[in-house]
């Protein structure tokens, strides 16, 4: 089964179904719209997924993770994916140097600033996680990633 997982949004950024998939949702709204829309749906948080440990051959997590949910994110599905599991999953990075601007903007306001692509890496191998791809359009990095066999997930 596949699973999608949305953290803290009333709306998908990446709309498309995905067949066989079970929604798990932190919004109430979102998830009402899901189960109108006939798609299996339940209402979880990011680092609580409602499936057994090692049962998931794939996970998928939506763009509308933010970069302070993603660490969450990515130890949970690794707790969840089966051993050889993929995860796949686009996130908005910084490349170059944090401007002025993101810097002041970071420091004011409640939200995280987008995290370079190597931390991002780098923080999948540390959840148990091999063989990262990476594609980079712009400011945004498509990660795919295979969960190690033998090894248990929710790693430090």
């Amino acid at each position: 089964m596949t699973v999608r997982v949305v953290v803290a949004t009333d709306r998908l950024r990446d709309p498309e179904p995905h067949e066989n998939a079970l929604h798990a949702v932190a919004s109430r709204t979102l998830a009402r719209t899901l189960e109108r829309s006939g798609r299996p749906v339940c209402l979880a948080a990011p680092a609580a997924l409602p499936v057994r440990s090692g049962s998931l051959a794939e996970a998928v997590l939506d763009r509308s993770t933010t970069a302070h949910d993603l660490a969450a994110a990515v130890r949970e599905a690794s707790r969840a994916l089966a051993p050889g599991g993929t995860l796949a999953f686009a996130v908005t990075l910084r490349i170059g140097h944090a401007g002025l601007w993101r810097r002041a903007a970071s420091a004011i306001l409640p939200i995280a600033a987008p995290r370079d692509p190597d931390a991002v890496a780098r923080d999948l191998v540390l959840a148990g996680f091999d063989r990262v791809e990476i594609d980079l359009q712009g400011s945004t990095g498509r990660y795919r990633a295979r969960r190690l066999r033998g090894r248990a997930g929710n790693s430090p």
